[in-house]
């Protein structure tokens, strides 16, 4: 599990927050507070459960973040949260 409390992890995925840690801690240091990121292929990373890789478009890096997740969390985040993920999965009662 991430360095998250495992309280603070479980509801930054149940509000659909993808708890992100950065593959190489050092690139924290690398960014400023105005840097713009752009997420390259967010959805079909986390979709296969492959790293997510972010540019920094003020300097044109690309930094690997990392995550811990089960594929029912990974299908949470993509639902938009938990409770959105549950209610895709209701089925439609007969009438």
């Amino acid at each position: 599990m991430p360095a998250y409390a495992r309280m603070g992890w479980q509801n930054l995925i149940n509000f659909g927050i993808l708890p992100l840690e950065f593959a190489n801690p050092q690139d924290y240091d690398r960014f400023a507070a105005d840097d713009r990121l752009e997420f390259v292929g967010l959805h079909a990373a986390l979709k296969e459960g492959k790293d997510i890789r972010v540019k920094n478009e003020n300097s044109d890096r690309i930094y690997t973040l990392t995550y811990t997740l089960s594929s029912r969390k990974r299908a949470i985040i993509l639902a938009g949260g938990l409770i959105n993920f549950y209610k895709s999965q209701k089925q439609p009662t007969a009438v």
